[in-house]
């Protein structure tokens, strides 16, 4: 991705065009929906909105990113996907939502002890050898949210 990357835990506003193409504002650029899933990873926070109605559509177009990615990587289990048709539009969507929520909040804190822990274990070599700054972005208690892989 060439450009200026967008600071971590910063939001990026995208709009999408009824040409379906996703325009990048703060760099002014159209962009992939590869490129969308690298700012997502770089730690910055998307925001994509439809351009002609102003509606925001950002749960979407990460579904779309994740699905086409997931034929690739397999991170979502078809028995999740099972599991959120069967509840969508009953009493039980709003506490299976609640679940993900926090599942992935816990989540995202083990990741980053973790990657602070081999952090300190290595001395920091493993930043500084990448020459990256650790910018994740932090929770309201002052943990690291999450981190960027060195690979």
């Amino acid at each position: 991705m060439g450009g200026r990357r967008p600071r971590a835990g910063g939001e990026v506003l995208i709009k999408k065009y009824g040409n379906r193409r996703l325009y990048d504002t703060g760099r002014s650029r159209y962009i992939t929906l590869d490129e969308l899933a690298g700012i997502v990873q770089g730690g910055a926070r998307v925001r994509v909105v439809e351009e002609a109605t102003g509606k925001d559509i950002t749960g979407q177009v990460l579904l779309q990113v994740i699905l086409e990615r997931d034929e690739r990587v397999g991170l979502v289990p078809v028995e999740l996907l099972h599991a959120i048709l069967r509840v969508q539009g009953t009493v039980q969507q709003g506490p299976l939502a609640a679940y993900l929520a926090e599942a992935t909040r816990l989540f995202s804190q083990a990741g980053a002890l973790w990657a602070r822990q081999v952090d300190a274990l290595l001395g920091g070599a493993a930043g500084r050898a990448t020459g990256e700054a650790d910018t994740a972005p932090t929770t309201a208690g002052g943990t690291t949210a999450g981190r960027k892989d060195a690979g």
